[in-house]
C-alpha cells in the first residue's frame, strides 16, 4: 500500500497549531482569544472531521488505482492440473498449448510464459506449454456430428481429415457412420482421422419404363406396381385408331429416378368424342367456320372488337386445344365481318342490334348435350328444363379425378343470366331444373371454359 507523507505532515501541523491555541497551553493569549475558548474547540473538531475525510479518501483512491502484483512461481515440471490450480489461487488464469514430446511425462508443464520470478498483475493469463504423448488412441467418433468429431480430435492434438457422405438406414442424417483409423488405434500426434457422414436412408431408384403406345390405365397400373405414388395423366393428342394410348411421358424412358418422383403421362383422346381445335388466328369468320366444320366443330359466341393495335380477323378463340366433338368455339374477332348466315350463332355481346340468335342443335345431339327436355309452359310463360350433366359420359379424366366448376347460362325472353353456377366434386353428376321464358339459348361452361351451347 502506498503512503501519502505530505498529507500526514499537513495533518500533524494542523493539530500542533490547534493545540497551541488551547487555554493554558499558549504562552501568549490575546484578550480576544481568551474570551472565545469554545470557538477554538469547535474549529478543532471541524478541522479534525475534514482531516479524517481527506485521509479516508486518500486510502480509498490508493486502493482503487493500485493493482496488486504477484510473483510467478516455478510451474515447469508440475502436472498441468496442479499448475492451473496454483495460478488460480494467485488470481491468474492459465492458457494451455499441447505439445507432443517424447522425453516428458504426459500432461506435464514443459515451459511457461512469463517465466518464474516475474512480477505480474492479478488477472493476467499465463501460457503453459503442456506435453502430450507422441502417440494417442483414436477415440470413437461414430454417432457424433462432424463438428463434434472435430472438437474431440482437437483435444487430442489430432485433426479431422477427409469427410465423405454415404447413405445409411441405421444412422441419422448428419452423423458419423464410420471412421478411419478405427477407434482404439494408436496413431502418432498429430494425425488426420477420416470420417464418413450419413446422408440418411437410401431411397430406392428404378429405371423409368417406356410406356408410350400402352393403354393409359395399363400404364398407370404398371407404375403403381413399381412403387410410384404420384402419377398425373393429361390429354395430349387426338387419335382415330388408338384412343386412350400414352403418347408422351415425363421423366423420359430409362431414366433412373426415385419412386417418389411425380410422373406425368400424356395420352390420346378418341376422335369420336373430342376434337383438336385448329389454329384460327387471323382467319375471317367464313374461313373459321369452314375450318371448324372440317374439324368437327362449330362457331359459337362471336365477340367483335375494334383494336387498331392488332391485326384484323380472329385474334382469340377458346377452347384452344381440345374440346368435345360438335362443340362450339368462342371467337373474338377484330374488325367487322358479316356473320355467315348458313351457320347458327350466339352473340350475346351484341344482343340489341347486330346479334343473331338462332337455337343451335349440333348433329348427334343425344351424345354431346346434357339431358334437357322441355316441359309444358306454365301460366307465366316459363318452362322447366330438367338438366343433367354426367362427366363420366364424356370420359374426360380431369373431371373424374378433380373437382370442377359448372356454370349454365341462358338467354331467353327475360335476358341473359346464370341458371346454374356451382362447384362440383370430382366424378359427380349434376341434376337441376332450369326455368326459362320463351325461346332459350343455353351455354355451358366447365372451369370457365365454354364447353358447349344449344
Amino acid at each position: 500500500m502506498k503512503k501519502c507523507p505530505l498529507t500526514f505532515h499537513l495533518l500533524l501541523l494542523t493539530f500542533y497549531r490547534l493545540y497551541a491555541k488551547l487555554p493554558g497551553v499558549a504562552t501568549r493569549t490575546s484578550p480576544k482569544t481568551s474570551r472565545r475558548p469554545w470557538q477554538v474547540v469547535r474549529l478543532f473538531f471541524a478541522l479534525l472531521v475534514i482531516a479524517g475525510t481527506v485521509f479516508l479518501g486518500a486510502q480509498v483512491l490508493s486502493r482503487y488505482f493500485a493493482i496488486s502484483e504477484v510473483q510467478l512461481p516455478t510451474l515447469v515440471g508440475s502436472n498441468v492440473d496442479e499448475a492451473q490450480q496454483t495460478l488460480e489461487n494467485l488470481g491468474l488464469t492459465a492458457r494451455t498449448i499441447p505439445s507432443p514430446v517424447s522425453d516428458a511425462p504426459a500432461n506435464t508443464v514443459i515451459s511457461q510464459s512469463p517465466g518464474a520470478g516475474f512480477m505480474v498483475r492479478e488477472g493476467r493469463s499465463i501460457t503453459l506449454e503442456v506435453s502430450t504423448p507422441t502417440t494417442v488412441a483414436v477415440p470413437s467418433l461414430v454417432g457424433s456430428s462432424d463438428e463434434e468429431a472435430r472438437n474431440v480430435l482437437a483435444q487430442l492434438a489430432l485433426e479431422l481429415g477427409g469427410v465423405t457422405y454415404d447413405f445409411s438406414n441405421d444412422v441419422r442424417e448428419g452423423l458419423v457412420i464410420s471412421q478411419n483409423p478405427p477407434p482404439g488405434t494408436d496413431v502418432p500426434v498429430p494425425s488426420e482421422i477420416s470420417i464418413s457422414v450419413s446422408r440418411g436412408p437410401n431411397v430406392p431408384t428404378v429405371s423409368m419404363p417406356d410406356l408410350r403406345g400402352q393403354n393409359i390405365d395399363a400404364a398407370k397400373n404398371r407404375l403403381r406396381s413399381l412403387g410410384f405414388t404420384s402419377v398425373d395423366t393429361v390429354p395430349s393428342s387426338v387419335s382415330n385408331d388408338a384412343p386412350q394410348t400414352v403418347t408422351q411421358q415425363s421423366p423420359a424412358p430409362r431414366e433412373d429416378i426415385t419412386v417418389s418422383t411425380r410422373v406425368t403421362l400424356g395420352y390420346s383422346l378418341s376422335s369420336q368424342i373430342v376434337r383438336q381445335v385448329p389454329n384460327l388466328m387471323g382467319q375471317s369468320l367464313a374461313n373459321a367456320q369452314v375450318t371448324l366444320q372440317n374439324a368437327g366443330l362449330v362457331i359459337g359466341v362471336v365477340n367483335f372488337i375494334q383494336d387498331p393495335a392488332q391485326a384484323g380477323g380472329v385474334v382469340q378463340y377458346k377452347p384452344s386445344r381440345y374440346t368435345l366433338a360438335n362443340s362450339p368455339i368462342e371467337i373474338t374477332f377484330n374488325g367487322y365481318e358479316a356473320i355467315p348466315s348458313q351457320q347458327p350463332l350466339l352473340t350475346p355481346s351484341q344482343p340489341n342490334e347486330s346479334a343473331q340468335t338462332v337455337p343451335q342443335g349440333p348433329p348427334n345431339q343425344a351424345q354431346t348435350l346434357p339431358n334437357a327436355t322441355s316441359t309444358a309452359p306454365s301460366t307465366d310463360g316459363s318452362s322447366d328444363y330438367p338438366f343433367t350433366f354426367d362427366p363420366n359420359q364424356y370420359q374426360i379424366t380431369q373431371l373424374v379425378e378433380q373437382d370442377y366448376n359448372l356454370r349454365v347460362k341462358v338467354e331467353d325472353d327475360q335476358g341473359e343470366r346464370d341458371l346454374l353456377n356451382q362447384r362440383v366434386r370430382a366424378g359427380q353428376s349434376v341434376t337441376a331444373s332450369l326455368k326459362v321464358y320463351g325461346d332459350a339459348s343455353f351455354q355451358m361452361y366447365v372451369n370457365d371454359i365454354l364447353f358447349m351451347a344449344w
